[in-house]
């Protein structure tokens, strides 16, 4: 009801301000946005008299608690207001592809190294190598099949688990899957993270450079600070 009520105050205050500009302005598609969502606001209050009992008729009571998910269109304003919001919600809506792409590779490349180690432990142990008791636990806990390979494999990358603790019973078996296990977290770290990370970096400034505002804040910032070195430079002189 509060909401409702200072809602209301605002439009009407800014239909008082700006007269006939209200509704043949600049701004006013927003305008008609807003009353728009006013009414909604009120058909929000009609629908709790539905569920208190005041106002009758189930179907009404259904169709105007729809209104209430439509209010969450209002943030779209909100965004036009906020440009460092806009710029991090539209980074992330168009991220979402080069996302998905990464996971996938990401993925694949655990996969490939995970079929690697599983044939070279499998191999190893079909030739009958004895291993103590601590050695073939913690080889079936991080390595006992496919699936607990990859899970490892993540964990290893993103702080799950201690990765020191994942290579110890596939140093015991050869160095060969030892040294494939640190190839994985070089590649993993320095090689594969780093692209991904980049691109999203890269996805991020394209949104900034692209969105007006945000290059019209940045540029003039820039001046601001070369007006500041200048009058400084001046005071200096002086």
């Amino acid at each position: 009801v509060a909401f409702c009520v200072i809602f209301v105050l605002e439009i009407l205050i800014r239909m008082v301000c700006e007269k006939c500009a209200y509704l043949f302005g600049a701004a006013w598609k927003w305008n008609i946005f807003d009353m728009a969502l006013i009414l909604l606001i009120l058909s929000d209050a009609a629908t709790t008299g539905v569920q208190s009992g005041e106002i009758s008729g189930p179907l009404l009571g259904r169709v105007l608690r729809l209104s209430r998910f439509v209010g969450l269109m209002r943030l779209s304003r909100v965004m036009r207001m906020l440009p460092n919001l806009r710029v991090i919600l539209m980074s992330i809506l168009d991220s979402m592809i080069a996302l998905v792409w990464s996971f996938l590779v990401i993925a694949f490349s655990m996969y490939i190294f995970a079929v690697l180690v599983l044939a070279g432990v499998s191999e190893e142990r079909r030739q009958d190598q004895a291993l103590d008791a601590a050695t073939e636990s913690e080889l079936y806990l991080w390595w006992g099949g496919l699936y607990r390979s990859i899970v490892t494999l993540f964990m290893s990358i993103s702080g799950g688990c201690d990765w020191v603790d994942a290579v110890r019973p596939l140093g015991q078996i050869s160095a060969v899957y030892e040294l494939l296990f640190l190839f994985y977290m070089f590649f993993m770290y320095f090689g594969l993270m780093n692209v991904v990370i980049g691109s999203f970096v890269a996805t991020v400034q394209q949104i900034a450079a692209s969105d007006p505002e945000t290059a019209v804040k940045f540029a003039s910032a820039q001046m601001e600070a070369y007006i500041h070195r200048i009058k400084g430079f001046f005071r200096q002189a002086d």
